[in-house]
């Protein structure tokens, strides 16, 4: 072989190195404008080193790897594409466990229902609901939010879970306070009634006992004229008393001046039993007028 022929053999063999390497190299490139390549490895003088590249979509992947909630892609079939550590913290489950699982299988059967309604509803635009899943042993609220990827990425639905453990203990110690400020309301409203009732018996027995002053002072005041109307009448009652009295004593004495008159003319006493019946002390003055009229003729002479 000749030298000329050998140096054309080595420039080809030059020229296809090179060629490699250019496609290589194009390779390469095409990978990171793809972003299918997610690191670099290159030799330096102090061994190989590695270059983390970040695409613009980068800080949202970190976004939802680091979030509280759960984030979920889904097949249309209800299979587990994609979670993050979110979600598998919520369902205490491993995450390597969960990729490629049934979401309904970590969903209470009696809320399965629910969760396929709103997968179904989900082809119409973004479902939102409320159901139970099934974390290890326990039962935990979820609220998911249902969206379905648009079509350049068919049967791919996006949800996100959230844990509504708190917010449930939260609405029911809620709850609890407003049943019992409701009690506390119903038995203040009770107390008011009772405390109304009271105050319309004290007004009536108020009313009642004024109404039994105001009687009884009348009946006092009737008393009172009762009683001045007695004493008049006692007071008119002696009077007549007195009179009737002195009238009495006025017609025993002259009944005994018409006895002596008739015992001077020797005729019998007309009134001598009346007299003595009536009261042993006018006897004596009977006698004693006897006496004195026989005794005296002077006062004979003077009555005939």
């Amino acid at each position: 072989m000749s030298a000329e022929q050998q140096s054309r053999e080595e420039w080809v063999r030059e020229v296809e190195a090179l060629r490699a390497r250019l496609d290589e190299a194009e390779e390469t490139l095409r990978a990171i404008r793809g972003g299918e390549v997610d690191a670099l490895v290159v030799a330096g003088p102090h061994g190989d080193q590695v270059f983390t590249l970040n695409s613009a979509d980068h800080p949202y992947r970190v976004f939802i790897e680091e979030m509280n909630e759960g984030a979920v892609t889904l097949s249309d079939e209800g299979l587990i594409l994609y979670c993050n550590r979110g979600y598998a913290e919520i369902i205490k489950t491993p995450l390597e466990q969960l990729i490629g699982a049934a979401f309904a299988s970590f969903v209470e059967p009696a809320d399965l229902p629910a969760f396929l309604t709103l997968l179904q509803d989900s082809r119409n635009g973004r479902a939102i609901g409320e159901i139970n899943g099934r974390a290890a042993d326990t039962s935990v609220p979820l609220r998911l939010s249902l969206t379905r990827l648009p079509t350049g990425s068919a049967g791919v639905v996006c949800v996100v879970v959230m844990d509504m453990t708190e917010s449930k203990q939260r609405e029911d110690a809620l709850l609890r306070a407003h049943a019992a400020l409701t009690q506390t309301l119903r038995e203040l409203e009770v107390s008011r009634v009772a405390a109304l009732n009271m105050m319309e018996d004290a007004v009536e027995a108020k009313k009642a006992v004024e109404a039994a002053n105001l009687e009884l002072q009348q009946h006092i005041a009737q008393r009172q004229r009762s009683e001045a109307e007695i004493q008049r009448q006692l007071a008119e009652l002696q009077q007549w008393y007195e009179v009737m009295l002195d009238r009495e004593d006025r017609v025993l004495e002259l009944k005994r001046e018409a006895d002596i008159l008739r015992q001077r003319l020797d005729e019998p006493p007309l009134y001598a039993v009346e007299l003595a019946a009536d009261s042993s002390t006018v006897a004596p003055t009977v006698v004693e007028a006897d006496d004195t009229a026989k005794s005296s003729p002077a006062t004979e002479h003077g009555h005939d």
